[in-house]
């Protein structure tokens, strides 16, 4: 409802608000979060920190819990051989695709 009215008015602050709403949502489009970055470089408050340290720590574990899931499925494969290369090579590809978009 917010955005329609923002959306609605011709005056300045209008304009300014359009601008800010569309820089937010196609940065939540693209990367399917938005950050307050100013309040992140003034050091903001003790609760966005401990906050964000959560959210960090519950993406991890669900990582952890998939990748877990991952070694007991292809452990149940007949031929299945943590030694080999061809294995060592899926592991390190799988885990270069988990990191590689939380450190792009």
């Amino acid at each position: 409802m917010i955005l329609a009215i923002g959306y609605r008015v011709q005056s300045p602050r209008g304009i300014q608000f359009r601008k800010y709403a569309s820089t937010v949502l196609k940065e939540y489009f693209i990367k399917g979060f938005t950050m307050d970055d100013e309040r992140f470089k003034n050091l903001g408050e003790d609760n966005y920190f401990k906050g964000l340290l959560e959210r960090i720590y519950d993406i991890r574990f669900s990582e952890k819990v998939f990748y877990r899931q991952l070694l007991d499925l292809f452990a149940m494969s007949v031929d299945y051989n943590k030694d080999s290369g061809e294995a060592k090579r899926f592991f390190t590809t799988v885990r270069n695709k988990l990191h590689f978009p939380i450190h792009q």
